[in-house]
């Protein structure tokens, strides 16, 4: 109907309206999560801070491992089919916060702060996302159609699968001693 031209001179205009709709859309955004697992924090810890694990049970991670360490700090690689990630544990406190930080990527990247907190029943796992998308068309994108929060979620599936798999009894919450 509308040939090669047509098509590319369609795909230019989407592009186009996204990079204009996507310019009046926050570069910046916070989005934060919480669930509770049916497992102890420090399951759920050795879990989330061993990078070489995370292509055993994380669906969209190939590879990790942790790197030398960069100016003080423990460094992972993570490969996935969306690319490769260099992030920095700024906070690693075993086993109830975690926040790492992007750190080889300038259009998007951000801090994700993991805390886990025993409760009843298991462990609340709550992340907070503070994230940055420089491109205005992947950020109307984002915000639009595919949603900020999409890899909370899938973590949080991924999570609920390889705790399923862990076959580990809640523990009561530890108290102070």
């Amino acid at each position: 109907m509308f040939g090669c031209g047509g098509a590319m001179l369609l795909v230019a205009l989407a592009v186009g309206v996204f990079w204009f709709r996507g310019n009046g859309t926050p570069r910046e955004h916070v989005v934060t999560q919480s669930q509770v697992f049916e497992a102890s924090p420090e399951a759920i810890w050795a879990l989330l801070a061993n990078p070489a694990s995370f292509p055993d049970w994380r669906s969209s991670v190939t590879s990790a491992e942790f790197l030398p360490l960069r100016n003080g700090l423990r460094c992972v690689r993570e490969s996935s089919s969306g690319g490769e990630l260099v992030y920095d544990f700024e906070v690693f406190d075993p086993p109830t916060r975690l926040t790492s930080r992007i750190v080889d990527r300038t259009d998007f990247g951000g801090t994700w702060t993991t805390v886990l907190e025993p409760v009843e029943g298991g462990t609340r796992v709550t992340v907070t996302e503070a994230g940055f998308i420089d491109n205005p068309a992947l950020r109307y994108l984002m915000n639009e159609f595919v949603g900020l929060d999409v890899t909370i979620e899938l973590l949080f599936e991924d999570l609920e699968h390889a705790v399923g798999e862990l076959d580990i009894l809640p523990q009561e919450p530890m108290s102070g001693s």
